[in-house]
């Protein structure tokens, strides 16, 4: 059985933001980032321990097309995304984030 994927309210709004800032530059872009993201998190979801670990428990996918991580980790038979970054954020913010989920 496959574990539940749960996405945190706070990484929803992140990634509506994302597609609205693609659609403003070019019309379907944003449609184009959310079939890649729901592309990966399909993909995460069925082999949420393809990826490598960082900190020891979480787990960072990147996304084909667009230059963003899907950040997750695997809680209680959960795969919980926590944050769908930019790869050229502040490694500070990678921090932040982790300690939030702590």
């Amino acid at each position: 059985m496959r574990p539940a994927l749960k996405i945190l309210p706070g990484c929803e709004d992140d990634i509506i933001s994302i597609a609205e800032w693609y659609h403003e530059q070019r019309q379907g872009l944003g449609d184009d980032f959310i079939l890649s993201l729901y592309a990966k998190l399909n993909f995460i979801h069925n082999n949420h321990l393809t990826f490598q670990l960082h900190n020891k428990k979480y787990r960072k996918a990147s996304l084909e097309r667009f230059p963003y991580h899907v950040f997750y980790k695997i809680s209680d038979g959960s795969i919980i995304i926590f944050a769908v970054l930019h790869d050229s954020r502040n490694p500070t913010l990678w921090r932040k984030v982790y300690k939030r989920l702590d």
